[in-house]
């Protein structure tokens, strides 16, 4: 469980800093040095977050799979 108090879904939680990040230097900076450090400062849990990612990547693989199946039957 994240160690933060934020009750909403850890995939939201992780897109609002990613976002926050795109226009703070100092967020970035310390992102790119040491990822599991940032989470864990940011009060995420380094393998959950790397679980989260994991799953997300698997979900949207399996959508483009299905679009892509459903061309590829349409073409032919």
């Amino acid at each position: 469980m994240s160690q933060t108090s934020d009750d909403r879904p850890l995939l939201d939680r992780l897109r609002d800093l990613h976002e926050r990040m795109e226009h703070d230097a100092e967020l970035e900076e310390a992102y790119l040095k040491d990822q599991d450090a940032f989470h864990r400062d940011h009060g995420f849990d380094p393998k959950e977050v790397e679980a989260a990612l994991a799953e997300l990547g698997r979900q949207r693989i399996a959508g483009y799979k299905g679009v892509l199946e459903a061309h590829g039957k349409k073409l032919g």
